[in-house]
């Protein structure tokens, strides 16, 4: 989608073309925007561990694979969730006082792993209500 916004070229509406494709060229351009150009983003550690950014929070699922590239570090293996708004370098988890965020990230997180690709801001406000 970046691409097609940068030489001015419509992304087709085939649900099979850039699924998981946002435009960034906001951002790369440093233009003005009030959302964020992305409902959500997953990551995951080299052993697995699959985590999920949305707005401030930041959800680790706290499952290594069971196949890990590489061992599990003891802090990794819980879930957490932190306030990154409030909590940059990640030092406070919150998960005991917002489990509504936790049960919202974590069904996000199953349900873009299931389908294989990330979920449009439309898909995604549609599932939170």
């Amino acid at each position: 989608a970046t691409i097609a916004a940068l030489t001015d070229q419509p992304v087709p509406a085939d649900k099979g073309v850039a699924e998981d494709s946002f435009n960034v060229l906001p951002a790369i351009l440093n233009a003005p925007h009030e959302e964020p150009l992305r409902p959500s983003m997953i990551l995951h550690s080299p052993n697995g561990n699959f985590a999920i950014r949305s707005g401030p929070w930041k959800y680790i699922e706290g499952k290594p694979s069971p196949t890990p590239k590489r061992v599990s570090r003891k802090d990794e293996v819980h879930a957490q969730l932190y306030n990154l708004q409030d909590d940059l370098g990640e030092q406070n988890n919150v998960i005991n006082e917002h489990p509504n965020v936790v049960k919202r990230l974590a069904s996000l997180l199953d349900e873009q792993r299931t389908s294989g690709r990330s979920l449009t801001r439309k898909h995604q406000q549609e599932n939170s209500r």
